[in-house]
């Protein structure tokens, strides 16, 4: 075990002697819904995604390989719309969000392709139905779990304009895992997260070395 641990802490070292840092902040458009399967174990097609906003922070390591690591910081408004006895159903989801990931980026031109994946863990602190002109507190009511975990999968593009700054534009599809129904007295409905984001920022170096 050891011949195979100590060269893989050896590369991880040098790496991160020949890596750039930067952070970047981002706002969001998302197209979110449930995917909401009832105790019979048929999957409401009713349900239809709403446009939310989020925005976040984040920072990433680039290593000199192409590889890159990306922790974030975010907040995310997720849920989705129905009609229902003809009113309008609506879902609002308030949490914050951390996530923790990796890829792989193209850093050889102004352009910098890159794609990735990251786990997320969000913490639902504000939760709203609405019907018609009826709001209801899902918290209060303890209609809705509030935490959430899943995968998010991304790619992008980074422009980088000067040496210190640039602009990136990300696609990132979100498949929340954790059941999200309380199921209480036996019931047996299940309710998960899904989002389709579009997500704009600002790039800033921390260092750049004469290797990048």
């Amino acid at each position: 075990m050891k011949k195979i641990i100590l060269p893989i802490l050896f590369c991880l070292i040098i790496s991160s002697a020949y890596s750039q840092d930067n952070f970047s902040i981002h706002f969001a458009q998302t197209y979110s819904k449930f995917k909401f399967v009832d105790s019979e174990g048929n999957t409401d097609e009713n349900l239809t995604a709403d446009i939310r906003y989020s925005y976040g922070l984040n920072y990433n390591k680039i290593f000199a390989n192409g590889l890159y690591v990306r922790p974030e910081l975010a907040y995310k408004n997720l849920g989705a719309v129905s009609i229902l006895d003809n009113q309008k159903l609506s879902w609002s989801l308030h949490y914050a969000d951390i996530n923790v990931g990796g890829g792989y980026m193209l850093d050889k031109f102004k352009f910098k392709p890159y794609i990735g994946a990251s786990f997320y863990f969000a913490y639902l602190y504000q939760a709203k139905q609405t019907m018609g002109l009826n709001y209801y507190n899902m918290l209060d009511n303890e209609g809705i779990k509030k935490a959430d975990f899943g995968i998010n999968a991304y790619l992008g593009v980074n422009y980088a304009f000067t040496d210190m700054a640039g602009v990136f534009f990300e696609i990132r599809n979100t498949t929340g895992l954790n059941q999200l129904e309380p199921n209480n007295e036996g019931q047996s409905q299940k309710l998960y997260n899904r989002a389709f984001s579009f997500h704009f920022g600002l790039a800033f170096s921390i260092n750049k070395n004469s290797e990048n």
